[in-house]
């Protein structure tokens, strides 16, 4: 991201409600400012131009220095937002209390200024915000101060108070650094990084122990420890599960534990275990009444998209092909915040699920709905694969006349876009070769294609491409007479 950049992505990440505000915020500011006027424009681009502002307003007097109001923008964005976002959680909310202690503090309004300490010390409490228990206690000190002298009672249960919130913070620190170095310990025999660090130790801290319990998951799942990783996980959603109200306020910890314990099911194919995981994700925003937000959005589209790849993987189409009616309804509803990344993937699970069902025709639309994206560094190679499946849709679908045309298009996509692949140059040539090839000798034209995917001395379709498309059990199906009806 260039630099000259950053006021056009901060816009562009926006939302519509938080536009709206600034707009408010700004006009009432000034109702002749420039800044709304250059907002407003850097708001139509899609992709930056600053000669096309300098010519737009190339009368104002501003654009003489651009970068002056360019960053004055910025702070009055940022301004906006952080009133916006004033209590869109604990931690902000605790931080504009701590805000409102020190300008108390410097008034001498002493009494108002314990009322927040207590207020800001409940929240912290409730919700076992470390990193601001530490400015409280450091205020609680300055007024106590005020009344008695260094050696009382109160100051010294106080800095008892500091101590244990110094040592819960360490233990973060810790288990930070243990995270970082973890990798480093696979066949840990000894078990010398447990001693390195200690993790046998129970902490009191909440958050400490999510993150020892995650910790721990890694660790044994290295080491092969598959059932202990899996039980690690079990046992961080459980203890987030005691404290509905702190999933509540950051789902991350809990979301995240889920999902892990998903994905590793899934790679063992464990698919029994697996599938209630992935509604317990979806239902998660209406268990602990979570706000929307692009995270837990994020989360419900993987759980849809591991679900398709599991139904997909067991061949169990039909129930996949419910499944994507469900997740359009729901696309339907959130489509601004779908990223391209998981359209993508989206897109080539429900190609692939209509393909395998024998649905071709929608297999295609959904083909097409990938080729509209036009975001070529977004999963590039799940796109090129996606342009192989539509040359065997096709092919089903006898376009003899379109295929031709098709496996052109492929080829020079992948040539602009990315290195071919071993498959993917015989499958194109397969193509090329079947589209001018009499029914009658699809046959033979399908053995040469699976001699030379299947039975050479090199590996050509590996597990990952053999995972996203079943090449094998399609030319299976089709060796054979075809009839031309």
């Amino acid at each position: 991201m260039v630099k000259k950049e950053h006021l056009f992505y901060l816009i562009n990440s926006l939302s519509k409600s938080e536009k709206r505000y600034f707009k408010i915020f700004c006009f009432n500011k000034d109702k002749t400012n420039n800044y709304l006027q250059l907002f407003n424009e850097i708001e139509k681009q899609d992709i930056y131009n600053e000669d096309l502002i300098r010519i737009r307003f190339k009368d104002q007097s501003f654009i003489k220095q651009l970068h002056v109001t360019k960053n004055y923008l910025r702070q009055l964005i940022l301004a906006s937002l952080r009133s916006y976002h004033q209590k869109s959680s604990r931690e902000m909310e605790v931080r504009n209390i701590l805000n409102n202690i020190e300008i108390l503090f410097n008034k001498e309004l002493y009494d108002l200024c314990q009322n927040e300490i207590q207020r800001a010390d409940k929240i912290i409490q409730e919700f076992g915000l470390q990193v601001q228990e530490l400015d409280l206690i450091s205020w609680k000190r300055k007024l106590l101060l005020l009344k008695h002298k260094i050696t009382s009672p109160d100051i010294k249960i106080l800095l008892m108070q500091e101590a244990e919130a110094i040592k819960a913070k360490g233990q973060i620190n810790n288990l930070w650094n243990a995270l970082a170095d973890v990798f480093n310990y696979a066949n840990d025999e000894d078990q010398f990084f447990l001693k390195k660090y200690k993790l046998k130790e129970s902490e009191s801290d909440q958050t400490a122990k999510v993150m020892r319990h995650n910790l721990l998951y890694i660790y044994n799942v290295i080491n092969g420890r598959e059932k202990e990783g899996l039980d690690n996980l079990q046992n961080s959603i459980d203890h987030q599960e005691l404290f509905p109200h702190r999933i509540k306020e950051n789902p991350e910890p809990y979301l995240t534990a889920i999902n892990n314990k998903l994905s590793y099911l899934i790679r063992l194919r464990e698919y029994e275990k697996a599938f209630p995981l992935s509604e317990q994700i979806r239902q998660t925003v209406t268990r602990f009444n979570l706000k929307e937000s692009k995270f837990t959005y994020r989360m419900i589209v993987r759980s849809f998209n591991l679900e398709l790849e599991m139904l997909r993987d067991s061949k169990q189409y039909e129930e996949g092909i419910v499944l994507i009616e469900k997740i359009k309804d729901f696309l339907n509803t959130h489509r601004d915040l779908l990223s391209t990344e998981y359209r993508v993937l989206l897109y080539f699970q429900f190609t692939s699920i209509y393909f395998n069902a024998e649905k071709y025709l929608e297999a295609l639309h959904w083909a097409q709905e990938m080729f509209a994206i036009k975001a070529y560094s977004a999963r590039i190679e799940l796109q090129g694969y996606t342009r192989i499946l539509n040359l065997m849709i096709h092919f089903e679908l006898k376009n003899t006349m379109v295929l031709k045309f098709a496996v052109e298009n492929t080829r020079r996509f992948l040539k602009k876009h990315r290195k071919k692949q071993a498959f993917e140059d015989i499958m194109l040539r397969f193509f090329s070769k079947i589209s001018k090839t009499p029914t009658a000798e699809y046959k033979e034209v399908f053995l040469q294609l699976y001699k030379k995917l299947f039975q050479g001395e090199v590996l050509i379709v590996n597990e990952d491409i053999a995972d996203s498309i079943d090449i094998e059990n399609w030319i299976s199906k089709n060796i054979g007479p075809r009839s031309t009806s």
